[in-house]
């Protein structure tokens, strides 16, 4: 494990020195796979979570993310899935959504939404439900009918409470047999003001 780390460290450091030198800015690379890992302001997350380049991103405020990769292609607020703000960005191999609920303050992110190209913890938005097990093991629920006539998949990781996971990753897909629309990650456990704001 730790040469994997040192590793790590080391493909991190000539990013940094990559950007440095050729102005790179993530909002304009055609790829959000090249993003780098960063600290998550101190927020416990699931050890297999923390070196996913998306879900890092659970715990961070709009203005963390602004400063990682720059002015957000779009921005507002919306009531589907629960009133809140968003801030979007478009890379070549899809988009991003950052979720924050409308009473927070600090705007930090709660939720996040990936269309196809983009891929958490190994599995991507386009693949099919069998694809997705395959990589990330018997999912917690589905895939089943739910809302909208679509089917949903999904996995919970750690523990807010006895009934209620600390974070959800769900996949939606017109049928049970159709590439999925997107990935849904919910932090569950937020509660506001359960922590310092760093």
């Amino acid at each position: 494990m730790f040469p994997f780390k040192r590793l790590s460290y080391l493909f991190l450091i000539i990013l940094i020195l990559i950007s440095a030198i050729f102005g790179f800015r993530a909002a304009e690379n055609p790829s959000f796979a090249q993003l780098q890992v960063t600290e998550n302001n101190g927020i416990p997350v699931p050890d297999r979570f923390e070196s996913d380049p998306v879900v890092q991103f659970i715990g961070q405020s709009f203005g963390d993310i602004k400063q990682q990769l720059g002015e957000p292609h779009e921005h507002g607020s919306s009531s589907y899935l629960g009133p809140h703000n968003y801030i979007l960005y478009r890379f070549k191999d899809g988009y991003i959504r950052f979720g924050s609920p409308d009473s927070e303050e600090n705007s930090i992110v709660t939720s996040i939404i990936i269309e196809p190209g983009q891929e958490v913890l190994g599995a991507k938005a386009g693949m099919e439900f069998p694809e997705i097990a395959a990589i990330l093991g018997e999912p917690d629920f589905g895939p089943e009918p739910g809302i909208n006539n679509q089917y949903y998949m999904g996995y919970y990781w750690g523990e807010a409470n006895e009934q209620v996971p600390e974070y959800v990753i769900s996949f939606t897909a017109d049928d049970i047999d159709a590439p999925t629309l997107d990935i849904f990650i919910k932090w569950e456990g937020y509660k506001e003001g359960s922590f310092s704001f760093h």
